[in-house]
Order: structure tokens, then C-alpha cells, then sequence
């Protein structure tokens, strides 16, 4: 109540019903409010007293309440519902963190002297951001002292909040120094409750007097260690529409984002009742040295009674998994054992499919093992039932702190006034292991989720080999392998283009095109272009950075090259691979045919067909019973040796070899009595078991030698050939010539015996053509010849036909070109 009887304006009450009690505000906070007297005056009970008047009195309101029972004037604070979408409520706080880059000077990066002067031009000079870790300076200032600002209040003075060292200072022209503005914005690890002994939220002038003796940074139970050096903003479940308006216009008249600012997160927890579901947000903004802003976001979701408390079935699939895993790494084991006894460890490795085995057992354990710490992780995870972080707030249980009724409450139980982000800190740090803790179980859950993904990735792919025995079911597998060697040579043509194109979009509209800032977007980028090509993405952006012209000759020829020709290729190798496949599986008998008949084998199984029918585990056991007949496995086992002997040899200088027969030979020649002196031993009475061991311990494998000696035989042989060739081709040269002076000849006779016989006959034609008249033309065509001997050395024959006519002397004989 003000001088003269006039009640002041109770701000907190007219915010909204929220922060009210019953729907109207109390009388402690606000006189005139929840239907008592605009204003009351204690002249009137004063009056009345005629003996001396004390500090306090005690009296009892029994309109509300019982006589001789105190009545709540200030009920306790509940936990508001704060939800950010329907059946999403906020958990503890919405939480704003900055880091600062240190600051360093930017000449030593520069090299001409012109542009060092210019950039020294400016008074403060112009400053990089360090690398070298972050600033956990204070910075900033406090708006409610600064006249420009929205929430500036001129009845407040900055030293009832603020300690000397927490302000700046100001040094006039005569070296004088001022206290100026207070700052605004702390890091984590500062203690801002270290002056305010009695948690009033002001400071006394005996509390200022302590600020350089006592220690800024908290004690160490209350700082996390990952927050060190990092400056954090709450907004928490208490505010208000108008308080949470206020403190972002304090962060945003006190300079919180300024040129230090390397980057800022958002978090927010939410917690769904409905499906027992918590939601941990984050969102990224980064500033970039070149002055570009980028954002990004992160959303996990995780269901903490479903990961500790899983239901029967559940537990049941996993088992069932573990034992199926167990089972399948053991049988693959017993498959490399018996690839290595067979010698065919090098084919086994060499099988592409083997490699997918096995790292789908490398997948499947490590989403086992990632499940393990997932759970291990949830069963650590705890909640409190509230974080009152803000120091200015109600508090959530009866505030009152008074040792008397009509002492005025204390300042941390109202909003604030000034130094708005002001924290206390133990329920600070018991929020901030709260999202520590929201971070590794979102973490432990992607990690799971990324190991299970990929190992029902790779068992799709293992399915698809094990359908590889049934040839229409295996027709994937079958196209793959036959097109794996054309298609790894299409990979690496397809990546040297992407990587040239990468490289010219990068220098081209990099300096603009967000999707070419580097050379790893570039390339996806134009791997994302083969796919989809959604041009109000990018072409406005390209065209400014490297011109129209730039523009459409990158684009078209990357389209024509890498979509028109070499996806084009991509598909005909399948198809191709597929048609080949194809052609070889059409007599092949389906899956349900297959089926059927192993249905129908096993119900004739169970007929009594007697001797008209045999089954094939009968038909097995039959051959088994043959194959024991056959050979012991001693009989075996030499005639292996036998046969693997015979590619051995030993080589001696002299390019000699000796096989299995001259060492038997050589050995039973040299045979006889020991003697102490003899360079030799006596090998008489060694079995062929002992020559073949000699034979494997020095023998070198003469199949290589021999498949030179083959390669050699066919080289000569092409020679000879050759060589054959040319001299054939020669004979038939002189032969050529021969039949060409025969042809001449004939030719010359020819000439002679036709002009003798025309000249006989000459008079008789004439006398017949008197009397004969032309009745039409003949007309001759040559079709084809066949059947030509080629008679030139290095190119085909040329051949032509000569057509001779009988009649009269005008006639010609005719030669085809």
C-alpha cells in the first residue's frame, strides 16, 4: 500500500488464472483480490489498542476456517500440465545451450600487406574463431537495467542483484573506472547463488563485500563434466506465457547469440502416459566460419518398461533367436573344418556368400551384446517427480519461510525481476544427469537399432543364397554371380565418372549450392540426381553460382552419361544375366512341383508298396552300404596318395625329374648293407607309403610345369602353322602365274582357229543372212560364282567372267567388271 491509501497494481495477479489459487489470486500476493477490501488500513485497529503497540499480533479469520485452526493462505504448488502436443507433457524444462569460440586474431592468417592494414582499419579489429577449446567467460547483459529494452525496469538497481565482478567496467579518459552494466549470461560451472548467503534473491551490502573471497565456480558434486564451459538457458514447468515471453526478450536484448557463438542446442523431454513412451529432442544450429547457419534435428523415442519388463513372448523370441544363433555359428564352424580337411579352405574364403555368413553372425552378436548394455543402461535410468531449476518461482511445497503472518514473503518465491536465468543448483545438476542420462539410452537405442537393421538386412540376403539349391527360387543369386564380374567393372566406371562430376560441381556451385558445399554432398547429391530430380531444389541456387551455360552443359552431360547410357548399361547386364539364367531354368520343375513330390515320396513311404517302390533314404543307405564294400579307408587313402604322387616330382639341376617309379627305382638299386662309413642308408623293406612321404616332403607339383610345357607345344604349333601358311600361300602364287601364261596361251590359239574358220565361213553367213531375218535380242546375265580358289597372298581373289557369242562379225565378247 502506497502513502495517501492507494493500493499498488499487483502485476503477478493479471498474468492469468494459472497463477492463481481457486481461480482468483491470494491476499498476500495482491490486496483487493479474492473478495477482500480493495484496501485495508491498520489505522482503524490501531485505534482500538490502548496499551503499547507491538511488532505483531496473533488473530484468527474464522469465516475461513475452524477456531483455533490457522487457515492456508498459500496452498502448496503443484506441477503444472505442460504439454507440448496433446498427451506429450514436458519433462523438468526446456533446455538452451550455447558454446563460444575463443577469440584470436586474424591477421597471421592473412599474407598481403593491403589487406592486413584494412582489416587493422577497424578500432577492435576483426576477430576468428580459435579451435583451441571453448570460452566460459560470462558475456552479455542484463536487460531489465537498459532503458532500450522491453523488460527494463528503472526502479531496480543492478547492485541488489549483481556482485562488482559480475559487471563490467568502465575507464574514462582520466583513468577513472565505473561499474557499468551487469552480464547476463553465466556458464554452467559458475556458482550465481554464491553471494546470496540467506537465498533471498537480493544481495546485502555484506554480502557484496564477500565477492572477492569467495569462489565463482561450484563445487564439484554439482557441475557436469560435459556442460563445463557451456552457457544454458531453462525454461521450466513453472513460467508462465508472460514470464516465458520476458525471458526470451532477455536473451534476446542481452546479446545471448553474438559473434562468439560457435553453436546452439535445443533439448526437450516429453513423456506420453498413454503408451508409457519418452521423447528426447534435439535441435542443432551451427555457425560456420563462413557465416552460413546450419540445422539440424534428432528425435528418439524409447519405451524404458518394454526394455526392463519385456512380455513372455518377447522373451521367448529372444531365447529362441540366441539358441538359433548359437546353432548356425556352430554348423559353420564344422563347414570351415571340413573345408580344411578337404583342401577347400581357398574356395571357401573365395565365396562371396561365406563373407555374408559371417558377418551376419558379426551383426547378430553385436545386437546382442548392444541389447545387453541397452538394458543395463534403462535399468539405471531414474525421474524425480520435479525440477524447480529456476531460482525465481513458486516452490512446490508451502513457501511460506515467515516467522510471523504479515512478514512479506521472500523474493525466490515470486517471479524475477532481474537476472532472470538464475538457477539453483542442485535441482540444475539433478536435470542435467537427467538428460545425460536421456542422451546414452538415445544413443544405446540407435546403436541397437543400427545392429538389428543390418542383420535383417543380411539375413535377406542369406535367405536368398540358401533358395539357391531350387533353380527358380535361386534365379537372384544365379543372376548375381553370373553378372558379378561385368557389374564390378561397372562400379568402378560409375565411380570414377561420380567422382569427376563431383569434383566439377563442387568448383562450380559450391560457393552457393548448399548440396555442393563439399565434395562428400556434392557426390550424393548427384547420386540422389539418378533417382529423383526435383528441380526447385537446385537449379535457381546452380544458376546464380556458375551461370546458365555452366549450368546446363554439367547438367545435361552428367544425365546423358551417367542416367541415359551407363544406368542403361547397369540394367542390360541384369537383363542380360537374367535372360542366360532364365534360358538355362525353363525345363527346371517349380517350387510347389518339388514340393508335392516330396509330399507324395513321403505319404508312398508310409504305403505297403513292398519291392515296387524305393525311398530315397533306402536308396541311400544302399550306397552307403556299397561304398563300405568297396575300399577300407586304408585302400583309400593310397590311392589318393597314388594319384597325388603322380603329379609330383623331384627336380634336380639339369632340369631332371624324378617321379615316384625312377625314386623306387633308384632307391632298390642303391639297397643293401649299412655300413658306418656309406654316405647312403639302406631303404630295403619300405613300403610305398614310405616313397610317397618322400615324395610329398620334396616332390614340387609338375601339373604347372606341364600346363607350360602345353602352352609352349600350342605356341610352336600356331608357329608351324603359320609358317605352313606362308609357304602354301607362296606355291599358290607360282601356280597362279603358271595358269595365268596357260590361260594366255589358250587364248592366243583361240584367236587363231576362230579367224580361220570365219574367213571359210564368211561367205556362207552372208548368203544365209540374205534370206534370214532378226527376230529378237539376247539378252545375258551373270548371277554368282562359287567356289573360287583364292589366289592372293594377303587379300581375297578378284575374279571376272569372259562370255564369248557366236555370229556376226560386229559381235563382242563380254567381260564382267
Amino acid at each position: 500500500m502506497q502513502a495517501g491509501g492507494v493500493c499498488d497494481r499487483c502485476n503477478f495477479c493479471i498474468v492469468d488464472k494459472l497463477n492463481s489459487y481457486n481461480g482468483i489470486c491470494p491476499i498476500d500476493k495482491c490486496p483487493g483480490s479474492g473478495g477482500y477490501p480493495e484496501c485495508i488500513n491498520a489505522t482503524t485497529f490501531l485505534g482500538r489498542i490502548t496499551d503499547k503497540c507491538s511488532d505483531s499480533y496473533d488473530f484468527e479469520v474464522w469465516k475461513f476456517g475452524a477456531q483455533g485452526k490457522s487457515p492456508t493462505i498459500i496452498p502448496a504448488f503443484t506441477p503444472k500440465l505442460r504439454e507440448v502436443t496433446p498427451y506429450n507433457r514436458m519433462v523438468g524444462a526446456v533446455v538452451v545451450s550455447q558454446r563460444r569460440r575463443k577469440k584470436q586474431t586474424c591477421i597471421p592468417n592473412l599474407i598481403r600487406n593491403d589487406i592486413k592494414r584494412y582489416t587493422e582499419s577497424v578500432a577492435a579489429g576483426v576477430s576468428c574463431p580459435s579451435t583451441q577449446g571453448y570460452d566460459g567467460t560470462p558475456y552479455g547483459y542484463d536487460p531489465t537495467f537498459m532503458p532500450f529494452s522491453g523488460i527494463y525496469n528503472g526502479k531496480l538497481r543492478p547492485e541488489e542483484f549483481y556482485a562488482p565482478s559480475e559487471r563490467y567496467t568502465l575507464v574514462d579518459a582520466n583513468g577513472h573506472s565505473s561499474l557499468s552494466y551487469p552480464k547476463g549470461f553465466f556458464p554452467h560451472q559458475y556458482n550465481q547463488n554464491r553471494l546470496d548467503l540467506n537465498m533471498d534473491g537480493m544481495l546485502s551490502p555484506s554480502e557484496l563485500q564477500a565477492d572477492k573471497l569467495t569462489p565463482v565456480s561450484k563445487n564439484n558434486s554439482q557441475i557436469v563434466s560435459s556442460s563445463v564451459n557451456t552457457f544454458k538457458l531453462y525454461f521450466d514447468e513453472r513460467l508462465t506465457q508472460k514470464q516465458a515471453d520476458a525471458m526470451v526478450q532477455f536473451a534476446k536484448d542481452g546479446k545471448f547469440i553474438d559473434s562468439q557463438t560457435s553453436d546452439v542446442t535445443v533439448e526437450l523431454v516429453t513423456f506420453n502416459a498413454v503408451h508409457g513412451l519418452f521423447a528426447y529432442v534435439q535441435i542443432f544450429f551451427t555457425w560456420d566460419s563462413s557465416g552460413n547457419i546450419g540445422w539440424n534435428y534428432q528425435l528418439d523415442t524409447f519405451d524404458i518398461d518394454g526394455i526392463l519388463y519385456p512380455n513372455a513372448f518377447t522373451i521367448f523370441l529372444m531365447i529362441f533367436v540366441l539358441l538359433c544363433l548359437c546353432l548356425n555359428c556352430f554348423m559353420e564352424i564344422q563347414d570351415v573344418l571340413t573345408q580344411a580337411r578337404k583342401f577347400s579352405l581357398k574356395e571357401y574364403i573365395l565365396d562371396p556368400f561365406n563373407w555374408i555368413d559371417w558377418l551376419h553372425f558379426t551383426f547378430m552378436w553385436g545386437s546382442i551384446i548392444t541389447w545387453a548394455f541397452l538394458f543395463n543402461v534403462a535399468s539405471r535410468f531414474s525421474i524425480n517427480e520435479y525440477y524447480p531449476i529456476l531460482f525465481y518461482g513458486p516452490k512446490y511445497s508451502n513457501s511460506t519461510r515467515r516467522q510471523s503472518f504479515f512478514e512479506a514473503p521472500v523474493a525466490a518465491n515470486k517471479p524475477a525481476q532481474a537476472r532472470f536465468f538464475r538457477t539453483l543448483n542442485q535441482p540444475e545438476y539433478d536435470f542435467l544427469v537427467f538428460i545425460n542420462e536421456m542422451q546414452e539410452l538415445a544413443s544405446a537405442v540407435r546403436i541397437y537399432s543400427g545392429f538389428a537393421g543390418v542383420s535383417v538386412v543380411l539375413f535377406i540376403f542369406r535367405l536368398l543364397k540358401s533358395l539357391h539349391f531350387q533353380e527358380r527360387m535361386g534365379m537372384v543369386t544365379r543372376t548375381i554371380h553370373l553378372a558379378a564380374v561385368d557389374l564390378f567393372h561397372f562400379v568402378l566406371l560409375f565411380i570414377i565418372v561420380l567422382i569427376g562430376y563431383a569434383i566439377v560441381g563442387y568448383f562450380l556451385f559450391g560457393q552457393e549450392y548448399e548440396g555442393m558445399k563439399d565434395f562428400s554432398s556434392s557426390a550424393k547429391t548427384l547420386a540422389i540426381f539418378l533417382v529423383s530430380i526435383d528441380t526447385t531444389q537446385f537449379y535457381a541456387s546452380m544458376q546464380h553460382a556458375g551461370g546458365d551455360v555452366s549450368l546446363q552443359i554439367f547438367l545435361w552431360s552428367y544425365l546423358f552419361i551417367a542416367y541415359f547410357i551407363l544406368v542403361n548399361i547397369f540394367l542390360a547386364i541384369l537383363v542380360d544375366a537374367y535372360a542366360t539364367v532364365k534360358e538355362g531354368t525353363d525345363n527346371a520343375s517349380g517350387l510347389l512341383t518339388e514340393l508335392s513330390s516330396i509330399i507324395f515320396h513321403g505319404i508312398k513311404r508310409q504305403l505297403p508298396l513292398g519291392a515296387r517302390f524305393i525311398s530315397d533314404q533306402r536308396f541311400k543307405s544302399l550306397l552307403a552300404k556299397a561304398k563300405n564294400r568297396v575300399d577300407s579307408k586304408n585302400q583309400i587313402k593310397q590311392n589318393v596318395n597314388k594319384l597325388m604322387s603322380n603329379r609330383k616330382a623331384i627336380l634336380v639341376p639339369g632340369n631332371l625329374q624324378i617321379d615316384k617309379h625312377t625314386l623306387q627305382r633308384i632307391l632298390r638299386n642303391n639297397s643293401g648293407s649299412v655300413h658306418p662309413e656309406d654316405n647312403y642308408l639302406s631303404f630295403q623293406g619300405f613300403d610305398d607309403e614310405a616313397i610317397f612321404e618322400l615324395i610329398e616332403r620334396y616332390g614340387t607339383d609338375i601339373s604347372t610345369f606341364q600346363e607350360q610345357k602345353n602352352r609352349d607345344l600350342k605356341e610352336f604349333i600356331s608357329l608351324e602353322n603359320m609358317r605352313r601358311l606362308v609357304a602354301m600361300n607362296l606355291v599358290q602364287n607360282e601356280i597362279h602365274e603358271d595358269q595365268k601364261e596357260i590361260l594366255q596361251y589358250l587364248r592366243d590359239l583361240a584367236k587363231t582357229k576362230v579367224v580361220s574358220e570365219a574367213e571359210g565361213g564368211r561367205a556362207a553367213a552372208r548368203r544365209e543372212s540374205e534370206s534370214q531375218v532378226a527376230i529378237g535380242s539376247l539378252s545375258l546375265t551373270i548371277l554368282s560364282a562359287s567356289n573360287l580358289p583364292k589366289m592372293d597372298v594377303i587379300r581375297k581373289s578378284d575374279p571376272y567372267c569372259v562370255a564369248y557369242v557366236d555370229g556376226e562379225e560386229r559381235q563382242e565378247s563380254f567381260r564382267t567388271e
